[in-house]
């Protein structure tokens, strides 16, 4: 574990890096570790891209709030990961981002090469009411997943796994 002092720290290091430029971020995108292992191997294919189900299109979502990427996680259900989660902070590049306020199923068209914009930044609400930040790119050469977190969800009385 951490402290708070060294949190910050490794925080600020990794912010250093990022290319203001290009408009590059560090975003969490939930995961699996079965996934993880893939990304590790393929990169950050197509597969990783929502078809259609999100909340502006077609596209790889992330988001700012770690806790949130977590709701998307999910557990390997055998093999030596079953019961852990996973989630992986990726570099994104989101260039110039259009902002909605609400889900909008069109957003989509409006991103990608030879469109307006490069990304989408919307507000979204998570099933507890809680209001976010969610990010949508177009294409794979937005994201380099640079770390991968696998991990198990701890509660007061009990383990998930």
């Amino acid at each position: 574990f951490l402290s708070s002092s060294s949190l910050v720290l490794l925080l600020l290091l990794l912010l250093l890096g990022l290319d203001s430029g290009i408009n590059e971020v560090y975003l969490w995108h939930g995961s699996s570790p079965a996934k993880v292992k893939e990304v590790a191997y393929s990169g950050f294919t197509q597969a990783f891209f929502v078809k259609g189900r999100g909340d502006f299109g077609p596209g790889a979502y992330f988001t700012e709030d770690a806790a949130h990427a977590d709701e998307f996680s999910e557990d390997d259900k055998d093999g030596y990961y079953k019961g852990y989660y996973a989630m992986m902070l990726c570099r994104v590049v989101l260039g110039k981002p259009q902002y909605v306020d609400a889900p909008d199923f069109q957003a989509h068209t409006c991103v990608g090469q030879g469109r307006e914009f490069d990304s989408t930044v919307g507000k979204v609400s998570a099933s507890s009411g809680y209001r976010f930040r969610q990010f949508m790119v177009a294409t794979r050469a937005q994201v380099y997943p640079e770390y991968a977190i696998i991990y198990e969800r701890l509660h007061r009385d009990h383990r998930e796994r």
